[in-house]
């Protein structure tokens, strides 16, 4: 479950210069010397509290010292090396929402359940998540929304919300992966998803009864009780935002009990969004008389409605309900770290933000995200365009996929047990199949919540279902300007038949021009004016 941002998204180079241009700036502007303050303190409480003594943290390892150096910057925030002088090597994460003046109150609970589990997975799993040794999920002078934890500062000196891990050692699965000569002396791509697969199969054992992020269980509950299941602060993945910022009636944010109530609440939480592209309406046919039906008095259009009917045909029945699964929401080579030393096998699984309960096909078994690529046109464009990418085709990633589902099987009928009685192997397919079809589902989710590669995957998505790219932008056209479409309240539903290859020959009779071109050529002109200039060379409808 990634969590895709939705909503307009600028190409032009201005705004990302002045996107980068305010980060630099906000990294510039990070106290340094506030920040070893706080790593002193924190760190200086930890050996305060090993030697159990009585004494207030300044004087506990009074000759302990810190460097703090600048190590990246991610999507969401940037990251400082704490380097102390007894060996320690902790990472401290800042948010760069929190220099924006929109860090929200719900950008505070997100933070806050991201913790959460990430203590919960660390405590009842082998997952390699790295240790949080403190946070805080609010700047002051903000009032704290939740109890203070052990882990977390009493005072905020840095007056910005933070999370202080450990450094992680190894070598980033991205940097590696299509490098051949990485891939020797006992390394395989092969042993690698397979040892991602045993952890992400440890990760499944951890089962909830509905969809949304976890909270620290209630007071008085047993000390090994599982955390809580709460609705999600956003839907859409941007907790940063203000409340229902620009968006109209309520959202449903869960919890829910089944795949199909949390996809159809995505669904409409994205309707409920101002529409930042024209209505299909808008780029009718030139040539025929018919008007463009109005835009219907929902915020929709018909890629949404048709990605409506594929919710309850796509995601298998078998996993609608419980138990689901925590998912990592942004599964992808970046943030998965392997130890050379080990024959490639995983150390590491970072950047958790977003985690929650998930359904099953978007959980922790789903496939990894570099492994379905292909599966998201506009995605699979970029990723082939950059330079250390190319080496693995559709055919390659298909049978990458085979292999980790294989894998996965293999590890759930191991780690669940019974091999000898059959249990465990049985499970395991069963577990095994989850992973085979959840790339289906995680770019159902991925067309939903995300604006720009929309209209690419709902003609995969169409071609996977229906088998003929033709039949998917008939489909669209007659969503577009069908009566169950355009209806509006007040009105009985009624059959009006609409036949595009009627309409066009009628405009053509009325306007006095002559055929040009095959039906077959016009409609591929069509769908380009769908979307533009911009047009993927995968909408022929052929």
């Amino acid at each position: 479950m990634s969590h895709p941002q939705s909503g307009p998204r600028s190409t032009s180079s201005s705004s990302s210069c002045d996107c980068s241009a305010d980060r630099e700036a906000f990294i510039a502007s990070l106290d340094l010397g506030a920040i070893q303050s706080l790593a002193l303190s924190t760190r200086r409480s930890q050996i305060l509290a090993s030697t159990n003594l009585d004494a207030d943290s300044s004087s506990a390892a009074p000759d302990l010292t810190c460097t703090v150096s600048f190590l990246a910057q991610g999507g969401s925030n940037v990251l400082h090396e704490l380097r102390f002088s007894d060996g320690t090597h902790w990472v401290i994460r800042i948010p760069f929402a929190s220099g924006s003046g929109s860090w929200s109150t719900r950008a505070s609970q997100q933070m806050h359940h991201d913790i959460v589990a990430q203590r919960y997975i660390r405590a009842r799993t082998a997952v390699p998540v790295p240790r949080i040794h403190a946070f805080a999920c609010t700047p002051n002078p903000n009032p704290d929304p939740y109890p203070k934890r052990e882990e977390e500062e009493k005072e905020n000196p840095l007056g910005l919300p933070y999370t202080i891990c450990d450094f992680v050692h190894g070598t980033r699965l991205v940097d590696v992966w299509n490098d051949p000569g990485w891939w020797t002396d006992g390394r395989t791509r092969e042993r690698t998803l397979e040892s991602l697969a045993r952890h992400m199969v440890d990760l499944a054992r951890l089962e909830f009864d509905s969809i949304g992020c976890l909270e620290d269980p209630p007071a008085g509950a047993p000390p090994d009780a599982p955390p809580s299941v709460v609705a999600f602060p956003s839907l859409l993945g941007d907790a940063s935002e203000p409340e229902d910022a620009g968006m109209e009636g309520e959202e449903d944010r869960g919890p829910f009990t089944s795949t199909h109530a949390y996809l159809s609440a995505l669904l409409a939480a994205v309707r409920r969004r101002p529409r930042t592209r024209p209505h299909l309406a808008n780029h009718a046919n030139p040539n025929t008389t018919q008007s463009p039906p109005k835009s219907p008095p929902h915020n929709d259009d018909p890629l949404l409605a048709f990605l409506a009917l594929l919710i309850s045909a796509l995601p298998a029945r078998a996993y609608d309900r419980a138990p689901f699964t925590l998912c990592h929401p942004d599964f992808d080579a970046q943030n998965v770290f392997l130890d050379p030393a080990s024959g490639g096998a995983v150390c590491a699984l970072v950047d958790w933000d977003g985690v929650a309960a998930a359904p099953r096909q978007l959980g922790a078994l789903t496939l990894p995200m570099w492994l379905t690529v292909d599966w998201d046109p506009f995605a699979w464009a970029g990723y082939r365009a950059q330079a250390h990418c190319g080496v693995d085709d559709e055919g390659e990633l298909h049978r990458l996929r085979e292999v980790y589902a294989d894998a996965v099987e293999r590890a759930a009928g191991e780690v669940l047990g019974g091999l000898a009685q059959g249990r465990g192997r049985g499970r395991g397919r069963a577990w095994g199949e989850v992973t085979r079809t959840s790339h289906v589902v995680s770019t159902l989710e991925i067309g939903i919540a995300a604006e720009l590669p929309r209209l690419e995957i709902v003609y995969k998505l169409g071609r996977y279902v229906f088998g003929s790219g033709r039949l998917v932008f008939e489909l669209l056209e007659g969503i577009e300007h069908c009566a169950w479409f355009n209806r509006r309240e007040g009105q009985v539903p009624e059959v009006v038949e609409w036949n595009w290859y009627k309409e066009n020959e009628k405009g053509r009779e009325e306007g006095g021009s002559s055929a040009s071109g095959s039906d077959d050529e016009e409609r591929a002109d069509r769908a380009s004016l769908v979307v533009g200039d911009s047009a993927p060379d995968t909408l022929s409808p052929s």
